[in-house]
């Protein structure tokens, strides 16, 4: 029973492989808590993004991610807390999603609700003294 508890840890922890895993992985979580998709998502570095979405990165797979991001950082969120931790989750994940191929297509189409818990997100970052940089900012059109 170790074992196949030790095995199950170890695909657990295994990061996606393609974007249909992701998707799939990712869609299984949707009903869970923040904190469980905070963890799941908080294994992926910023730089696999690229090479795992490639083209295939979608607006609502982008806003759910945002929204994940935005409630594990805010305090009063579902389970946020605007700590060096949450901080640093969320500047991987901006950068990541950033890297991405289809990024600025994605930006230019979001709903304005994912917009403005971009913006929310990027104003508690310096909250916790975890300002992302200029250029990041720029990237998600955040003044």
């Amino acid at each position: 029973d170790g074992a196949a508890a030790a095995d199950g840890a170890a695909a657990a922890a295994e990061l996606p492989k393609s974007y249909q895993q992701f998707e799939r992985e990712w869609a299984a979580l949707a009903g869970g808590s923040v904190v469980s998709r905070r963890q799941w998502l908080g294994r992926l570095p910023a730089a696999q993004y690229e090479s795992l979405f490639k083209e295939s990165l979608t607006e609502a797979t982008m806003s759910s991610i945002v929204g994940c991001v935005h409630d594990a950082i805010l305090p009063g969120g579902a389970g946020g807390e605007a700590d060096g931790s949450a901080g640093g989750f969320a500047l991987e994940v901006l950068k990541g999603l950033g890297s991405t191929r289809r990024f600025g297509m994605l930006l230019m189409f979001l709903d304005e609700r994912p917009k403005a818990a971009v913006r929310r997100i990027f104003k508690a970052l310096q909250g916790t003294g975890q300002g992302a940089s200029t250029s990041l900012q720029q990237k998600w059109e955040v003044k």
